[in-house]
């Protein structure tokens, strides 16, 4: 049986793992920055496109963060992600408006 994880901060970086996990189990090669560094995974799919993935357990991230990944999409074409858990599934949100950006 799992144990409950009740600090914050572990449970971020537990999510982050298991995020992790799943990215490199799809086929992509994931690099985690730790020390609570931004954002929190960089993934590389086998097409050469570059994501940056900030993992929140609920999904919501603030103005700041969101206008950093978008700084890093607009110098540097890294795709910016948000991974969240839903049901105890790992969900991915697009930070890019497709309207200004594209699909």
């Amino acid at each position: 049986m799992k144990r409950k994880l009740r600090n914050p901060k572990r449970k971020g970086i537990s999510f982050e793992r298991e995020v992790r996990k799943y990215l490199e189990e799809a086929g992509y090669f994931v690099v985690r920055q730790a020390a609570s560094s931004f954002p929190d995974l960089i993934a590389v799919a086998q097409t050469g496109r570059i994501y940056a993935y900030e993992c929140k357990v609920n999904g919501k991230i603030s103005s700041k963060e969101k206008k950093k990944l978008i700084e890093l999409y607009e110098r540097y074409k890294i795709v910016p992600v948000v991974a969240y858990k839903k049901e105890k599934q790992i969900w991915l949100k697009w930070v890019l408006d497709p309207v200004k950006y594209g699909p």
